[in-house]
């Protein structure tokens, strides 16, 4: 029996290839364009936030009348809400590794000015929220992601304010911060000016707010 030899047609295989890299580039390039928008949308956001809590930082230096304290809490009310729901977003981002290190940076100075304007607000109203500066590590800290879980759950159950602040990120002022509050190890809590090293339970910050 004659063996009948199968030639390769390596113009389909070439075809195959050349469509393969035009399907990769376009879902790539896509995933930039939507990764891009996300960032911008975000970026916005945290524009929109700092510009009212300039505004309000003028009218509570302006105004001392305590009548305007119900204003000023609901307004530190809603940045809570809002800053929480930006950190979820880029929590989200960061965990597919598309995160915008310059992003993170004016996220932590945006919690950072929420967290001065609380203080002020707390000491002039007598609001009882409680303030919760989170320092953690992405990079190095096995227990940073636990110690998130149990700020959530915490944040849940009581009123609470939690500002993450990640050391990974090149950022002078949150370094500065750092240096403020003579942070050595991750994660730590400061919960209502008192530090908290190492991980805290949901329970313990709870027993930690009440104090």
């Amino acid at each position: 029996m004659q063996k009948t030899e199968r030639q390769i047609n390596w113009s389909i295989y070439v075809i195959g290839f050349i469509i393969s890299t035009i399907i990769f580039g376009a879902g790539f390039w896509l995933g930039s364009q939507i990764e891009k928008s996300v960032s911008e949308s975000l970026q916005k956001t945290i524009g929109d936030t700092r510009s009212k809590i300039t505004s309000i930082e003028t009218m509570l230096i302006l105004q001392d009348d305590p009548a305007f304290c119900s204003f000023f809490l609901d307004e530190i009310s809603n940045f809570d809400k809002e800053t929480y729901a930006l950190g979820t977003k880029i929590g989200y981002m960061e965990e597919r590794k598309d995160i915008d290190p310059q992003l993170k940076a004016d996220y932590m100075a945006l919690e950072l000015r929420d967290y001065f304007l609380a203080k002020k607000i707390n000491s002039k109203c007598g609001s009882n929220a409680s303030l919760v500066l989170y320092f953690l590590s992405s990079s190095s800290c096995s227990t940073c992601r636990a110690q998130g879980n149990e700020l959530t759950s915490a944040r849940q159950q009581a009123a609470i304010r939690v500002y993450s602040f990640d050391i990974d990120i090149n950022s002078s002022l949150v370094n500065s911060l750092v240096q403020s509050q003579s942070i050595k190890t991750y994660p730590t809590l400061v919960i209502n000016d008192k530090k908290y090293e190492g991980y805290v339970t949901m329970q313990a910050i709870l027993d930690a707010v009440k104090k």
